[in-house]
């Protein structure tokens, strides 16, 4: 079952920060394409962003929150609550219209089955189909010496409850991989009890090529690489540049996001 958002307030205005980098596809979108469903709009203010400065497509939401669909609904817009739903609907052609997976797929695979998951994506059977998530890469750097300096940082900066509870969850920080994963949420203090649950880095990216390709799709676009607000702030956070040369190197060579533009083969 999926943990409820506590603040909702806090968590939209968090997604609305990385809306010029999760709008990277909109510069190598095919001329057929006519019709963007975003999974997991949420409030709907992305299909409303890309809307404001790329009027000529048809923006469609897919959300299983019942209160995002109401304000959806209210503000003017189409939200389904599924993708299997919106395919009933027969209102978007499948050979003309994008799918969106922006910061969604990790969290489709905390709470579904990956087979569960592309099976929906198949009803759909969208053309083409833009990722952006995230996937921790470059942790072969990770010491103990980094542990132990993140570790402290993390108690100095006032965050013992959020590596506690971590901790209790995934294990120690003994590993890069575990690292990452705590780096990327340990700052949601408002929405935490769903947070610390959720696995952020669920597959490893072979897996998820062996389903694109099952699922039809080949992959036109790849790119890895780290966002530079949250190394900003993981150093601010952790006080880096004070003598703590493992994390800061760390911080500085991690990748921790993934963009994939996916194309349906004939």
């Amino acid at each position: 079952m999926t943990e409820q958002i506590n603040d909702s307030k806090v968590y939209l205005a968090r997604m609305k920060k990385t809306y010029m980098d999760k709008a990277w596809f909109m510069s190598i979108i095919p001329d057929y394409i006519d019709t963007i469903v975003d999974f997991g709009c949420a409030d709907n203010s992305f299909n409303r962003f890309l809307a404001e400065n790329f009027p000529q497509y048809k923006y469609i939401g897919v959300d299983n929150n019942d209160d995002f669909i109401e304000l959806v609904n209210e503000d003017g817009g189409v939200c389904y609550k599924s993708l299997e739903d919106l395919a009933k609907a027969k209102i978007v052609c499948p050979e003309t219209t994008l799918l969106v997976l922006n910061s969604v797929i990790h969290e489709v695979y905390s709470y579904w089955s990956m087979d569960e998951f592309w099976k929906q994506v198949g009803v759909l059977n969208p053309k083409c189909i833009a990722i952006r998530d995230m996937y921790a890469k470059g942790c072969g750097i990770y010491k103990t010496a980094t542990q132990r300096e993140l570790e402290q940082a993390t108690i100095e900066a006032g965050y013992a409850k959020q590596l506690k509870d971590f901790t209790a969850v995934w294990g120690e920080l003994e590993d890069g991989y575990t690292a990452t994963h705590f780096l990327l949420k340990y700052f949601y203090r408002e929405n935490w009890a769903r947070e610390v649950k959720e696995n952020y880095l669920p597959f490893h990216y072979r897996e998820l090529h062996t389903m694109i390709r099952k699922a039809g799709y080949d992959v036109n676009v790849e790119r890895f690489y780290g966002l530079q607000y949250l190394k900003d702030k993981w150093t601010n956070d952790f006080r880096v540049d004070e003598g703590k040369a493992a994390l800061k190197m760390f911080i500085t060579q991690l990748t921790t996001h993934m963009k994939l533009f996916l194309v349906r083969g004939e």
